[in-house]
């Protein structure tokens, strides 16, 4: 779920990109292939990797700049240390503040980070310039490419998009190159593209009222409204 970096947005005024839920299929698929123990999640929004991670009786502190789903507030790049002993962090942080959740995250020193990032990520110059993927062990590299807009659903389904994506996994024992894997994610990827409600909705106002029209466009527009509807 979405944040901003010392202070707190409304919702509304946040990049559509900080908002999202991560599709419950993902963290199964680390739960199964990764060592997790006590996990930590300092963006977990809408709870949907704790609730994902409960389904494999992994127990998990969270906490989120948004008290809708907490019930406090907690910006975790501007904040002291947790007092909790956990093992892992599990999370998906907002794309534009990825670098920042992974340097705070490390200053944990704890036994692994998981973080869901984009594969455009490699790219980067000052990445490798800071070190950040020092300790990277794992890239599991999902073999659809997720739209993390998907509604909230706990069933595992997502819609496909157009970024390539994959959960990134540093262990503070690691040293060397990472391994890189192609997770099986087929059996979720059958929602199709996403189309957004809101879109749709601007898509009735629009056709809803054709009163100033002329009359061979007003038969135009209501048969492909009919069209569309099926």
């Amino acid at each position: 779920m979405g944040k901003s970096h010392k202070t707190v947005m409304k919702k509304e005024d946040r990049p559509e990109n900080n908002l999202y839920h991560t599709p419950f299929s993902l963290t199964w698929l680390l739960a199964e292939n990764i060592n997790i123990g006590k996990a930590y999640d300092p963006a977990c929004g809408s709870l949907a990797i704790v609730k994902a991670l409960n389904k494999y009786h992994i127990s998990s502190y969270y906490d989120d700049i948004d008290s809708e789903y907490v019930g406090s507030q907690k910006d975790f790049l501007d904040s002291e240390k947790i007092s909790h002993k956990f093992d892992s962090f599990v999370m998906n942080p907002p794309f534009d503040l990825w670098n920042s959740f992974i340097i705070k995250a490390k200053e944990y020193n704890v036994e692994r980070i998981c973080s869901i990032g984009q594969m455009d990520y490699w790219s980067t110059f000052d990445r490798y310039d800071t070190n950040l993927f020092r300790g990277l062990k794992y890239v599991l590299v999902f073999n659809r490419k997720v739209d993390y807009r998907t509604t909230y659903r706990e069933d595992g389904l997502f819609c496909v998009g157009a970024m390539a994506s994959a959960w990134f996994v540093w262990e503070r024992s690691h040293f060397g190159p990472p391994q890189i894997i192609h997770m099986n994610v087929q059996p979720w990827a059958k929602l199709g593209p996403y189309k957004a409600e809101k879109d749709q909705l601007k898509f009735e106002d629009k056709t809803k009222d054709v009163s100033e029209y002329s009359d061979d466009l007003k038969t135009f527009v209501k048969e492909t409204e009919k069209f569309l509807k099926g």
